[in-house]
């Protein structure tokens, strides 16, 4: 493998402290994109989850967004088993940078439907990839594209993202961990607001049972779905169980019904 130059060194290094400041995974992928970019050059780039042999794709993160199309996903869920990057992905122990053309020819890319349906409208010619730890049947990974006006990505290219590979890989754990630890304060706070709703002082006030549970599962933080597909009730019915709610709490909205059901609820309050 070549040598990197102090210079692209230098980049590696500023980017890998960029994305050690992410603090969580949506913040990390609306920045990796452009950070590959400041790295290698590239005509669009996407940050991709796929279950290839289930036919599943997520397209995570895409620069520039506007190349996506309604059903893009579905499409590119349907065909990327036929993605020779992909399929090396699938194999143990191939984490590498890889290309198109370490696999294939291009008379071969041409030949697949992938490339006729997705890869040809979107005016993808080269591409070079690398992946994350994923679970088993699944590859998640990034992608770097450049169209047939433009040369295949080069040796130094490859190096360039090998060289950041170990960041992106340590960046994305480390912001996989704050947003389960984010979600767990989030469940454990509203764990403790949902056991400051008494259901005693809350029927005094002429909540029903019903009504008391419904509030209960909206300080939960669940949806009007959500609370329906609990309670087996329609969407419909949940909104009428709401407008009595906010009607015998004297609020007019969720946040102030919650608020009102708390201090209805705290030690002391005349109900």
């Amino acid at each position: 493998m070549e040598r990197l130059s102090a210079t692209d060194l230098n980049s590696v290094l500023e980017v890998a402290r960029e994305l050690g400041a992410m603090r969580d995974v949506d913040e990390l992928r609306a920045s990796v994109l452009g950070q590959l970019r400041r790295l290698v050059d590239c005509d669009t780039l996407s940050f991709n989850e796929l279950a290839p042999a289930d036919g599943e794709a997520i397209i995570a993160a895409v620069d520039p967004e506007e190349i996506l199309w309604d059903g893009a996903e579905e499409l590119f869920g349907a065909y990327a088993h036929q993605n020779p990057l992909v399929a090396a992905a699938g194999r143990p122990g191939d984490v590498g940078v890889r290309k198109f053309s370490d696999l294939v020819s291009a008379r071969q890319l041409h030949s697949l439907d992938i490339y006729d349906v997705i890869y040809r409208q979107i005016e993808v010619e080269h591409q070079i990839a690398f992946t994350l730890p994923a679970p088993s049947r699944h590859v998640i990974g990034f992608a770097l594209n450049r169209n047939r006006r433009q040369p295949d990505f080069s040796e130094r290219d490859r190096n360039m993202l090998e060289a950041v590979r170990p960041f992106v890989v340590q960046a994305y754990e480390t912001a996989a961990v704050r947003s389960r630890l984010a979600a767990l304060e989030r469940h454990a706070i509203a764990l403790r607001e949902r056991a400051q709703l008494h259901p005693d002082a809350l029927r005094a006030r002429g909540l029903t049972a019903r009504e008391v549970e419904v509030l209960r599962l909206l300080g939960d933080g669940l949806a009007n779905a959500a609370i329906a597909r609990e309670l087996a009730l329609s969407e419909r019915t949940v909104a009428k169980h709401l407008e009595h709610v906010y009607s015998k709490l004297g609020v007019g909205n969720r946040t102030a019904a919650l608020a009102r059901a708390r201090e209805v609820s705290a030690p002391g309050e005349a109900v």
